[in-house]
């Protein structure tokens, strides 16, 4: 991912790099296109875009409705929602709304199966697969994987919608 300075900083001196060239033609042409592109970057990344943006997103999610479901899956996000996801799956456990907690991505399932087995749940309740990278290869791998288990429904344990964008049209959310 681009930080956002770095863009900025771009399209600026895609603004003002014509003003030191002399005799470049299109002069007002490259200057208007880099003016829009910072105009729609910096509106693309407004609080208010962003809430629209989550709105819209979050239509799509469907709705925990209590039912039970045959497996709870996390997915990894990097060490600091690791405990977090835990511990939302691990009393998600306890309350019987799954017998399965199946946990994904390639640093975070090998801690996270480690720190819901320390924290009482057995080690026939919990797996991983310590393999996916991203988000579309911890829906393949997780979907590969308990597909043949017979695994149909699942919790998805993830973050607010701000990155479901990639995630949304997974394999994951076949296994429904």
């Amino acid at each position: 991912m681009t930080h956002p300075t770095y863009v900025i900083l771009a399209l600026l001196s895609i603004i003002l790099l014509p003003s030191l060239i002399r005799p470049l033609p299109y002069k007002r042409w490259i200057r208007a296109t880099g003016a829009t592109l910072l105009g729609f970057y910096l509106l693309s990344a407004s609080p208010v875009a962003i809430a629209l943006g989550q709105k819209v997103l979050t239509q799509f999610v469907p709705v925990d409705r209590g039912e039970p479901a045959d497996a709870i899956v996390i997915l990894g996000r990097g060490s600091s929602m690791r405990r977090d996801r835990s511990d939302i799956a691990a009393d998600l456990w306890r309350q019987g709304r799954a017998p399965f907690i199946f946990v994904s991505g390639i640093y975070d399932a090998p801690a996270m199966v480690d720190y819901l087995k320390s924290e009482g749940l057995p080690a026939d309740a919990v797996d991983g697969e310590p393999c996916s990278r991203t988000t579309e290869e911890n829906a393949q791998y997780t979907a590969s994987i308990l597909e043949p288990m017979g695994i149909r429904r699942i919790i998805l344990i993830t973050v607010r919608p701000t990155c479901c964008d990639r995630a949304l049209p997974s394999k994951v959310w076949d296994l429904r």
